[in-house]
């Protein structure tokens, strides 16, 4: 049953508690006790004050023991045991006197300081300080061994009163301390000591210098650098030398105290390892706990990437460094600029280019802040150039090219200059080629839909279609036909159509021309073939025809149709049969400024039937009804009358 833990809490009579643990630690064999130990340090600070002391004990027995209390004050007080757990501590001008709670004494000590007659003598040394100087932020070892108590009746050092020069401040009782200064500069500590007879002694005064051995922290940054998506962060070149560029640069040295500063500003012109530092400095001073910032304008900055480099230099020497990347990007265009040449790279009059003739297209002139990259070409015929390694062109960029125009026109020429940047400019100029070459004249025939130069006389059309002819400047200006029947055509028309009314082998002439007075003759034949048709014939029945009738009945006229020809009338190919009526009017006519009644004829169509199925020497009868007005009337009936039959 031994107990693993045994707590402890003293009270001071303020009602401040200050805590405390203490494990036991060692037995006496002989008596099987345990014990554990721990020591209180009491400060006297001029007046007598009484302490009383609680202890709270937590004690873990598997079986009934007895457990006692004991002080042991210095100076050869001997310990009292008890079972009580308060005490009361009471200083007295020559000791101390112990008690329990209840009042019952436990003992007294006396300790004789009334013939204590001289103050104790402060002083102490730094161990680690080196010409009077320690690092920032290393403890600064303090030792004042060396102090003591003097007089014939020395009572002895009680307590190392320290002051630190930084503000803070220690009362000790052992004569070794360390402190730690994060700030340097320079710091007086002061060391007091006090005696048992409370004198205290004059105070010890050393002064340490504190080094500065932190550099600053330094960044800089360019406050007029744009987010560009595909670019990062860059500054836009956009004067001809280069863009002045705003630096700001932002030192802090929380430690520093009056530091001077000297901040060099150095920029690479290229972002090579041997590229040559441009700089510019700058000096200033800041106080403890500032921040320094000093923006830089007028930095010559040239397209690429730069690199600018920033070193500040504090009074104690301490270093810093900073660097930075910003990506100049060149916003201005190249100047375009454009030529033309003949084959021998003189040049030409821009009116006198002639097609299918080669020519020379130079844009070498042109002309960038950075670096021409490439040259791209619109010829204004639908074609382009945009191959720097075409090996027909000249040059390595693709500023001098060549082309061809195949049709003649005005064509305006455009050459695109792209730098390395991708900044681009346009020249143009506007070329005239003229018309050397004759147009082409062709043409084709079609016949019921079909490509053939055969056709029927009177009943098919033959369509002449010329629109395969050509001409390089894409324009004919006029069709010339001759049908060889002595019917001719002149126009604009590519397309025209031709009934042949006689048969025969015609030669049919296509002339065509364009606007530069060339042009082109070809000719074709045709082979127009006689007709084969049925011959009708048509015979009024008129036996079977009542020839007086009252108005408002309906007339019957009985007709037979013979076919007389050598071609039969197919079922389903049909003929029509019309009923026409001659009738002669009154009709008013004004002669010498009178009006005179003349008699006129007038021929209308009143009824008509299809027939069909009439084969070679047969007939076919066919009624046609008709309802006439009053009136006296001719007759006639005519078989086909569309295709003149």
């Amino acid at each position: 049953g031994v107990p693993e833990r045994y707590g402890s809490l003293v009270t001071v009579n303020n009602g401040s508690a200050i805590g405390y643990d203490a494990v036991l630690t060692g037995s006496d064999v002989d008596n099987a006790e345990w014990w554990a130990t721990w020591e209180i340090a009491l400060t006297r600070t001029g007046t007598f004050e009484n302490v009383y002391l609680t202890v709270e004990s937590e004690l873990n027995y598997d079986d009934d023991r007895t457990y006692v209390y004991a002080f042991d004050l210095p100076d050869g007080w001997a310990p009292i045991r008890t079972e009580n757990t308060d005490f009361l501590l009471e200083f007295m001008e020559n000791g101390y006197n112990v008690s329990e709670g209840n009042g019952t004494g436990m003992g007294t000590v006396a300790v004789d300081v009334s013939n204590d007659d001289a103050a104790p003598v402060a002083t102490f040394t730094v161990d680690n300080m080196v010409n009077g100087t320690v690092n920032e932020s290393v403890a600064v070892e303090l030792n004042a061994t060396l102090s003591g108590d003097t007089g014939t009746n020395q009572s002895g050092i009680v307590m190392y009163v320290w002051d630190f020069g930084d503000g803070e401040m220690a009362n000790l009782t052992g004569p070794e301390t360390s402190h730690t200064y994060d700030i340097p500069g320079e710091y007086e500590i002061v060391l007091r000591v006090v005696d048992r007879a409370n004198r205290t002694s004059a105070g010890h005064t050393m002064l340490l210098t504190v080094a500065d051995i932190t550099p600053p922290e330094v960044t800089l940054w360019f406050p007029e650098v744009v987010d560009v998506e595909g670019r990062g962060e860059v500054i836009n070149l956009t004067g001809p030398n280069g863009v002045n560029a705003t630096i700001v640069v932002n030192v802090t040295d929380a430690d520093a105290v009056d530091t001077g500063y000297a901040v060099l500003l150095q920029v690479r012109a290229k972002d090579i390892e041997d590229a040559n530092w441009t700089n510019q400095s700058w000096e200033a001073a800041v106080t403890a706990g500032e921040n320094l910032t000093h923006t830089f304008h007028q930095i010559l900055l040239t397209p690429g990437n730069q690199t600018v480099r920033v070193t500040v230099t504090d009074d104690a020497g301490n270093e810093a460094t900073a660097t930075g990347s910003i990506l100049v990007w060149d916003m201005i265009p190249p100047v375009a600029e454009i030529t033309v040449e003949d084959a021998t790279l003189n040049a030409i009059n821009l009116t006198e280019l002639k097609e299918n003739e080669e020519f020379v297209f130079n844009a070498s002139g042109s002309t960038d802040n950075s670096r021409l990259l490439m040259v791209l070409w619109e010829f204004g015929d639908g074609t382009v150039d945009e191959d720097k390694n075409d090996k027909t062109d000249i040059g390595d960029l693709n500023e001098i090219v060549k082309h061809v125009y195949h049709a003649p026109g005005i064509y305006q020429v455009n050459a695109t200059v792209v730098d390395d940047w991708g900044n681009s400019a346009e020249a143009t100029v506007n070329v005239s080629v003229l018309d050397n070459v004759a147009p082409e004249a062709k043409f084709t025939t079609w016949v019921n839909g079909s490509q053939g130069s055969h056709v029927h006389e009177e009943t098919e059309m033959i369509v002449f279609n010329a629109t395969e002819s050509s001409d390089t400047s894409g324009v004919i200006a006029y069709y010339s036909w001759d049908f060889g029947d002595n019917v001719t055509v002149n126009g604009t028309e590519a397309v025209v159509n031709h009934t042949y009314q006689d048969p025969g082998t015609m030669t049919v002439n296509l002339t065509i021309g364009d606007g530069a007075g060339h042009w082109d003759r070809i000719s074709k034949t045709v082979t127009v073939v006689a007709l084969d048709k049925p011959d009708f014939t048509v015979d009024i029945q008129e036996d079977e025809i009542d020839t007086n009738i009252k108005e408002g009945d309906r007339a019957r006229i009985v007709v037979k149709v013979f076919n007389k020809g050598e071609v039969d009338l197919a079922d389903g190919e049909t003929v029509k049969v019309a009923l026409l009526v001659v009738r002669t009017v009154p009709v008013e006519k004004t002669e010498d400024n009178r009006t005179i009644v003349v008699s006129e004829e007038r021929t209308e169509e009143v009824a008509s039937e299809l027939i069909d199925g009439l084969a070679v020497n047969e007939n076919k009868t066919v009624v046609l009804t008709w309802k006439p007005k009053h009136g006296s009337y001719r007759l006639r009936v005519i078989v086909d009358p569309d295709n003149g039959w």
